[in-house]
């Protein structure tokens, strides 16, 4: 095998997530492209899928945009919509995937722990909508940080058991 593909995209289409209705259809669009050229190439060219969970960047930082086009930190937007999952550090994701790529793995979703979540999505689907819609919903007028992931993360030790020293820190840089 002379030639090597790695694709990345966001397991978002199977997870869920709220608000991201648009996101979810051009990744399971991309997937569905990788499927297939795998397909037609066969063993000619190697492709290795690879699918991040949460992993420590800007987003799971906070950084996020105002309506007026602004980029501003919030933190408590973040809580809500990560909830009580752990997010792994930016090296770790570096070096499974750099492993996992040289020895020719088809699949890499990473953090290993998200197999979970996708195995819970393929094979109970009903409970896992449900749960997600649980933890993530609230009810109309209530904000998204009222939710009860947020209200989660919020309980003591939960951020210094489940997320990376740079996303608890106070102070998160723009630029």
């Amino acid at each position: 095998m002379a030639s090597y593909i790695s694709s990345f995209y966001c397991p978002c289409n199977w997870k869920f997530e709220f608000l991201t209705f648009v996101l979810q259809a051009s990744k399971g669009a991309v997937a569905s492209f990788y499927h297939t050229l795998r397909a037609e190439l066969g063993d000619e060219i190697g492709i290795t899928e690879i699918i991040p969970g949460l992993i420590e960047s800007e987003i799971t930082k906070g950084r996020t945009f105002t309506e007026e086009g602004i980029m501003k930190v919030d933190q408590q937007l973040r809580d809500a919509a990560l909830g009580p999952a752990p997010v792994e550090r930016t090296e770790a994701f570096a070096r499974s995937i750099v492993k996992a790529t040289c020895r020719g793995a088809r699949y890499v979703l990473e953090p290993p722990w998200w197999w979970g979540m996708y195995y819970f999505r393929v094979f109970i689907p009903d409970i896992s909508e449900w749960l997600i819609r649980f933890l993530y919903a609230t009810p109309p007028g209530v904000p998204a940080t009222e939710n009860l992931a947020k209200k989660l993360v919020d309980l003591p030790f939960v951020k210094d058991v489940l997320y990376p020293p740079s996303l608890r820190s106070p102070k998160i840089k723009l630029a």
